[in-house]
């Protein structure tokens, strides 16, 4: 069988590693604000009691504290080897596995993504807006998205080969 070197670029762009680096995003940041001014207005011109008001202000002051403290997003990086399905986040300092993606929404704007790794005990969400990321490396994610071999496949098909 005969290869011809268009073909056999193509093959090695579309199944080299996916490696990708995300950043706090400002698209992420103003629909956070967004929805916190919104709840905080709907709790002002709502019905209830002073007191059930009070709380719920308090609780939605201090949800938009803490996330204009903490800026940096949950995974920093992310390897993705297509061809072969293993997919890695760098999280806390160090590299984890991926074993399955239970949730994945891709859109124009923004990627969703629910990691359940090997070491946690609860799944990862990851949002990664268009501009956490180079628009190179967005588009790349978006399409391994939607056809690379996500991890959970490669784990079936590894426990029926034994």
């Amino acid at each position: 069988m005969k290869i011809t070197v268009a073909s056999s670029r193509l093959s090695w762009t579309v199944f080299s590693p996916v490696d990708l680096s995300f950043t706090p995003s400002r698209w992420g940041r103003c629909w956070q604000w967004l929805v916190s001014a919104l709840a905080i207005i709907s709790i002002v011109l709502c019905t209830l009691p002073v007191f059930t008001r009070c709380i719920l202000l308090f609780t939605a002051a201090t949800y938009l504290l803490f996330s204009m403290h903490f800026k940096t997003p949950a995974v920093s990086r992310m390897r993705w080897h297509l061809k072969e399905g293993d997919m890695q986040v760098f999280r806390e300092g160090q590299w984890l596995d991926v074993s399955r993606i239970s949730t994945l929404m891709v859109t124009r704007w923004v990627i969703f993504v629910r990691l359940h790794i090997d070491q946690r005990y609860l799944p990862v969400a990851l949002t990664v807006w268009r501009d956490a990321a180079s628009v190179d490396d967005f588009r790349r994610f978006s399409i391994a998205a939607r056809m690379g071999r996500p991890p959970q496949l490669r784990k079936a098909v590894d426990l029926e080969s034994e």
